[in-house]
């Protein structure tokens, strides 16, 4: 079920009102947005940065792969929408609609790694990756529950890593 143009969805409601495919083609369908490509740009800057851990958890990464794409080591997605899920799995099994193309170009050409390997690349994403984004601010309706969030998302770094 489609956003109306009018309705703020709390996390209360998120579940039974997100539209995976409908995030998909407003976010991520023009990568001309300049904040698209101020996020595009730095993905690979911080993968480079914190290179040195062996995994990493994307918590919240909704129906998105772009940042899977720029950590293509061992990365694990988690996303409370089963929607979201789903669209992951259908994208995993090459079932998605939505045609990442675009954005695969534009992390290729900031990699500095060329058009030419865009289909290695997302193969490559696939075999080794499971991620989540953006996610614990939007699903907490309280600072208490934010803390609690980032308490248990933090529980999940080894010791000596990052967060």
């Amino acid at each position: 079920m489609a956003f109306e143009t009018n309705m703020i969805v709390g996390p209360d409601k998120l579940e039974s009102n997100f539209d995976s495919q409908s995030y998909l083609w407003d976010f991520y369908q023009h990568i001309d947005d300049p904040a698209m490509q101020m996020m595009i740009m730095l993905l690979p800057i911080i993968a480079e940065r914190i290179d040195c851990y062996d995994s990493l958890l994307d918590f919240g990464a909704g129906p998105t792969i772009h940042v899977s794409v720029v950590f293509r080591n061992k990365i694990y997605l988690a996303d409370y929408l089963p929607q979201n899920r789903n669209e992951l799995l259908r994208w995993t099994t090459g079932q998605s609609l939505f045609d990442w193309t675009p954005v695969l170009k534009m992390i290729a050409s900031v990699e500095g790694s060329g058009w030419l390997h865009l289909k290695e690349m997302e193969q490559y994403t696939k075999s080794k990756i499971v991620v989540s984004i953006f996610c614990l601010e939007y699903c907490s309706n309280s600072e208490m529950e934010y803390k609690e969030a980032v308490r248990n998302v933090a529980d999940q770094v080894k010791p000596g890593g990052g967060i």
